[in-house]
């Protein structure tokens, strides 16, 4: 049995867990209406797939920012 404040940092992880997988969905569903809406801005033919590609890249850069800080 978790006591004190191993328990709370556990409980903690999953909720940051689903806070970061609502945020990326929220993400993706702007950035993919906005291709949608303007096709002009990307020639990929599948909104859908390209905002998959950069919501991947921006998460990447982001980690790599944050480990590679000296």
């Amino acid at each position: 049995m978790l006591v004190g404040p191993v328990r709370n940092t556990v409980g903690m992880g999953k909720r940051n867990r689903e806070r970061r997988a609502a945020l990326e969905r929220r993400v993706r569903d702007v950035i993919g209406t906005y291709l949608s809406a303007r096709p002009g801005t990307s020639r990929r033919p599948d909104p859908g797939l390209a905002t998959w590609v950069l919501v991947v890249a921006v998460e990447n850069v982001a980690m790599r920012w944050t480990l590679d800080r000296p």
